[in-house]
């Protein structure tokens, strides 16, 4: 069995639920949109996923946004791309791999 860590001396803040915002939808896709321009064939997908994506559903005030790409051998690619968008790479940063 794979053992995991949990950084105990991080600090959290408090979670903050708030309704649901008719901006939500009208934000992603003008985020989807953004980012589908600057990664072109990089990504396959760009989805809204989390309670911001479920009409009526209150949630924290942060857009989840899952890209899935072709090839993680792209990976520097895909990362300068969104570098040059604006984005910034967040600390302990993780990707998945199925094969």
């Amino acid at each position: 069995m794979q053992q995991h860590s949990v950084d105990l001396t991080r600090q959290s803040r408090p979670v903050v639920i708030v309704p649901y915002q008719q901006r939500w939808p009208v934000e992603y896709r003008e985020l989807g949109a953004q980012l589908r321009s600057v990664l072109g064939d990089c990504a396959l997908r760009i989805d809204h996923i989390g309670s911001t994506s479920v009409p009526g559903l209150g949630a924290k005030d942060v857009l989840d946004v899952q890209i899935t790409v072709r090839d993680l051998e792209q990976m520097d690619e895909f990362k300068s791309r969104m570098r040059a968008c604006g984005f910034q790479e967040r600390e302990g940063f993780h990707h998945d791999c199925f094969s």
